[in-house]
């Protein structure tokens, strides 16, 4: 169940009535709809993408699939080849890729 304000992402087509937490339809148009250059975070060993750089550390350092792929790779892996940051990275808008639900069924809250 989602806290708060529920958005609905406007990037799929069809657009599906799938709705969720703000962050949670972010996520996924950068992970689904947006090119890796500009998703703020993205792992190229494990096509990780993510937005927010605790995640990314997280990602790097503590999850266990990617660890086995680091540990799996013959070579000395050098982590500015793979861990890349955007220069430039996408901005969620409004109304262009997530809409507040509460809107498209008429509720009142602001």
């Amino acid at each position: 169940m989602a806290r708060g304000r529920v958005y609905q992402g406007l990037q799929c087509k069809p657009i599906k009535i799938t709705a969720g937490e703000k962050a949670n339809n972010e996520n996924h148009i950068l992970r689904m709809h947006v090119p890796s250059y500009y998703v703020p975070y993205t792992c190229r060993l494990c096509v990780h993408k993510c937005t927010k750089t605790r995640e990314f550390s997280w990602h790097v350092n503590k999850l266990k699939e990617h660890l086995e792929i680091r540990k799996a790779s013959k070579d000395t892996i050098d982590e500015s080849r793979y861990m890349v940051v955007a220069a430039k990275p996408y901005e969620i808008k409004e109304g262009k890729d997530i809409q507040r639900l509460e809107k498209i069924l008429g509720d009142k809250r602001k």
